[in-house]
């Protein structure tokens, strides 16, 4: 279970600090768009493939599964907001630790999420004559993957430090704690990383091999291209996870290779904005770049539903009728 400092431990430090005016409004008005744009952005995301069931697919359900883990991420932004408009942590400490506890399970589930994409799809690009992965089994992943970050999520041990945007675990010290970092490291980092950095690799150059071969059959081609747009768009989302996570990681190798002391307080802040900037993100990447989810967009939002008459597979155009009397020519989808 967490454990959390005791009153008289002066690592639990709640003296009032300033960045100033000026720096504070600035976080605070960031951090609220950041908070709308990813709230409105990940629910439209649910929303629209719980009203289209073309669009659930197996790849969109894991996609699913990331946008409820950037919900969560995101819900612990009202509590960065009031630290720095309080100078200090206002909160218990019961919530100095749910704080933690829920941002540390909406990041394990991000980054084992995105993991399972990248198998997911390297082994439908390589295997493509296969049986399909079954439904359940994604569903199995997803319930695996909440299970573990919610074990894992119950071990750190929580603290507020001064001059920090909210609360976190401690520096490790003592060998079982360090020892605890780097199964943290290995596990929750380093295994996903090289895993998904695997996959996309492999995907790459199978796609890449296969691109003059496939020349001669038009169909078969143009599914695969579609396909690697797909792929190309799942890239996009790990790598800019990976961008906007990194200023965090730098942050706290910092402060355990360096000390507090030597880190400047306002490194805090903006490792954490960037870090929820990523969750605001996926869902302006699916519809930059995924047009059936730009469609299916556009359909919940301005709220006329439309009924296809069939659904959204492999990747060729068809025309569809919707209830307005609309004529719109949608791409199907990729059952992936």
């Amino acid at each position: 279970m967490i454990v959390y400092q005791s009153s008289n431990d002066t690592r639990w430090n709640t003296e009032y600090y300033n960045y100033g005016d000026p720096t504070v409004v600035t976080f605070v008005s960031l951090l609220i768009i950041v908070m709308i744009v990813a709230l409105c952005g990940n629910i439209l995301v649910l929303v629209t493939l719980a009203l289209h069931s073309g669009m659930r697919t197996r790849t969109n359900l894991l996609l699913a599964n990331l946008a409820v883990s950037d919900i969560i991420v995101v819900a612990n932004i009202p509590f960065a907001i009031n630290t720095l408009i309080n100078g200090t942590w206002p909160f218990s400490k019961f919530l100095c630790i749910l704080n933690t506890f829920s941002l540390c399970v909406g990041l394990l589930v991000s980054v084992h999420t995105l993991m399972w994409i990248s198998v997911h799809k390297f082994i439908s690009i390589t295997r493509p004559f296969s049986k399909k992965v079954p439904t359940r089994k994604i569903f199995l992943v997803m319930m695996l993957i909440w299970l573990w970050s919610i074990i894992y999520s119950l071990t750190p041990v929580i603290i507020y430090r001064r001059g920090a945007s909210q609360c976190g675990p401690i520096i490790p010290t003592t060998i079982l704690q360090q020892s605890h970092g780097l199964m943290h490291v290995f596990l929750n980092q380093a295994l996903p990383l090289v895993v998904t950095f695997y996959c996309y690799y492999y995907i790459i150059k199978e796609v890449r091999d296969n691109t003059k071969r496939l020349q001669e059959f038009p169909y078969v081609q143009n599914s695969r291209v579609q396909e690697k747009k797909i792929t190309v768009t799942l890239i996009i989302v790990f790598a800019c996870f990976l961008l906007c996570w990194s200023p965090y990681i730098f942050y706290a190798n910092l402060k355990i290779y360096v000390g507090y002391e030597a880190v400047p307080d306002i490194l805090n802040p903006i490792a954490y904005l960037f870090g929820y900037m990523n969750s605001a993100c996926n869902p302006i990447i699916y519809a930059l770049r995924i047009p059936s989810f730009r469609k299916a967009f556009e359909e919940t939002i301005f709220g006329c539903m439309k009924t296809p008459e069939t659904r959204y597979v492999n990747t060729i155009v068809l025309k569809k009728k919707d209830s307005c009397g609309n004529t719109t020519f949608l791409p199907k989808h990729f059952p992936h």
